[in-house]
């Protein structure tokens, strides 16, 4: 639910989810947004709605986030 929520607003790109092979129940979800802005408003938006409060007693612990870049190969 939350990745078609997530389509739908101003700015997101893409998302990778990603399952550990070890532990399937270890789970990563990755977005892409286009600016950080756009991130930040959606985040502060979405975090009391329905869907984030079904989900929240499902974590083994509290959300994180990171805000990351791609790593670019340096030209030589």
């Amino acid at each position: 639910r939350i990745w078609s929520d997530m389509r739908s607003f101003e700015g997101f790109l893409s998302h990778q989810i990603l399952i550990d092979q070890d532990a399937p129940g270890h789970i990563m979800a990755l977005a892409k947004w286009r600016r950080r802005e756009d991130a930040d408003l959606v985040r502060e938006r979405y975090k009391d709605s329905e869907t984030i409060r079904r989900l929240t007693p499902l974590l083994a612990r509290p959300r994180e986030r990171w805000i990351t870049r791609e790593d670019e190969p340096t030209q030589t």
